[in-house]
Formats: structure tokens, sequence, C-alpha cells
């Protein structure tokens, strides 16, 4: 069962590359890049993205981790999902690999932490406590 959940992972993230290659996203700018993402300097927030995809069963299971943060932490995260199987464009500006992919970005906008693959809810709590997001 694990090497066909692996191997169903290694064929979705190399569709995801191919898609990237075959649409010329190296090619775009990254203020193009730049306008189809949103800007989160102003929302004095952490934002944690999970960048990853709709029936990838990683994927999949990262919404109940991401459920729990949000009760967790309420209204102090703000949680967001990007399909990048949908959306090509996330994948190239967020630099990702491999999916599912965690990102957590500060309240002015740096890169904080990121991870790849199914990142376990306590791990993240222990995270986000650490780089100071209060619980609700």
């Amino acid at each position: 069962m694990k090497k066909k959940a692996l191997l169903t992972l290694l064929v979705v993230a190399l569709a995801v590359g191919a898609a990237l290659v075959l649409e010329g996203v190296g090619e775009r700018s990254v203020t193009e890049l730049e306008s189809s993402t949103p800007d989160y300097e102003a929302r004095g927030k952490f934002t944690f993205f999970e960048l990853g995809s709709v029936g990838c069963k990683p994927c999949e299971a990262m919404k109940e981790v991401m459920a729990q943060a949000g009760e967790t932490f309420g209204d102090n995260l703000e949680i967001i999902f990007h399909d990048v199987k949908a959306d090509p464009k996330k994948a190239a500006f967020y630099k990702i690999s491999l999916i599912p992919t965690q990102i957590i970005v500060d309240p002015l906008g740096v890169e904080r932490y990121r991870h790849e693959g199914y990142l376990y809810y306590d791990k993240l709590e222990e995270v986000l406590l650490d780089l100071g997001v209060e619980k609700r």
C-alpha cells in the first residue's frame, strides 16, 4: 500500500513538473507571477500555505491537519490551500518540487518555515508556537 501511495505521489510530482515545463513558466516574470499571488504583508498575521492537489492522498490527509490548526489558532493564523495542479503558476512561484508542501510566512511576508510531504499536526503546532503564533 505504501508503494502505491509513493508511486502515486511521484506520478503527480512528475505531472506538475511537466506542466510547468510545457507552459514555459520559467519564461514568466516574477512580477507576472506575483500579480496572481496575494500579498499577505498587510494582514498582520502568520499565513500557512498548503500546496498540494485534489486527489493526492497525502494532500487530502492534510485537510484534517489544516482543520485542527484552524481550531487551535483561530484568527491568529491564515490558512490557504493552493491546488498546484490546477494552477501551476503557484508551484513555480513557491518553488515547490514535491506535493504536499507546507510554507509558513510571517506577518511581514517572510518565509519562516518550509516542509515537503505530509506534516503531522503535532509538528505543525510546535513550529507555529516556536514562531510566536498564539493559540486562540
